[in-house]
């Protein structure tokens, strides 16, 4: 009798405890525009940090060599593009490696793939 009474007592489905949602939902293309968003915000706040900072140490370098007329000379009939710079560019297209190889290497190599012609 006594498990009768609990068995009655027990509900059918349990009782879940609602919280109010405090937070409004946001789809997933709507949050990715918004953190794309702030990491470029921040990625210009640095960049614009490290342009100024670059600025100010310019500001403070005081050096001023004496360049004799031969090298200015040198300078003004230089071929380079990026006169001024502090580093060359980096070309468009690389320089390619060719490497160049005398007869004996030559015929190793051939007798190596006669020997292992599957490589």
């Amino acid at each position: 009798m006594k498990e009768q009474e609990e068995l009655a007592a027990l509900k059918d489905r349990p009782t879940l405890i609602t919280r109010p949602s405090s937070k409004k939902h946001i789809s997933l293309v709507e949050r990715t525009a918004t953190l794309n968003a702030r990491k470029e915000e921040e990625l210009n706040k640095l960049r614009r940090e490290k342009e100024e900072k670059l600025q100010q140490e310019l500001k403070e370098l005081t050096f001023m060599p004496k360049i004799n007329e031969k090298s200015r000379a040198i300078l003004a009939t230089s071929p380079r593009k990026d006169r001024g710079q502090s580093r060359p560019q980096e070309s468009p297209e690389p320089e390619l490696f060719i490497p160049k190889i005398n007869r004996n290497s030559h015929a190793i190599a051939v007798s190596f793939l006669f020997l292992y012609p599957s490589l």
